[in-house]
């Protein structure tokens, strides 16, 4: 049961803190009361690790972001850098394995599907 209410805890302060690209494995432990090992475990229990928890919420925010009309104006790197994402290389990798399409394509395909 305290791993359940870890896993929410630790997805909390992902959430929270999604667009700081400084974001760590260290501060999410520090911020609900495990070791970094410990955050490991727990995770590991729900099938994720740190990094892949982070991703996973960071493609999912721009997904949505690059559907939205009010973000058409922007550029793709500009939607990576707004969640997070270190740049726009790490954003196209990550976006990439964790959808299938670059994020471009996403948005081309939104846009299509929207007209």
């Amino acid at each position: 049961q305290a791993a359940g209410a870890h896993f929410a805890a630790a997805e909390r302060y992902v959430r929270q803190w999604l667009r700081d690209p400084t974001m760590s494995a260290r501060r999410i432990a520090d911020a609900i009361g495990l070791s970094e090992r410990q955050l490991s475990r727990v995770l590991a229990e729900h099938g994720t690790s740190v990094p892949r928890l982070i991703a996973r919420r960071r493609v999912e925010m721009a997904s949505r972001m690059l559907r939205m009309p009010s973000y058409a104006e922007q550029t793709v790197e500009a939607i990576g850098l707004r969640c997070g994402f270190s740049s726009a290389a790490q954003f196209s990798r990550v976006f990439r394995e964790q959808s299938g399409m670059s994020p471009s394509e996403a948005r081309r395909y939104a846009l299509a599907a929207r007209a």
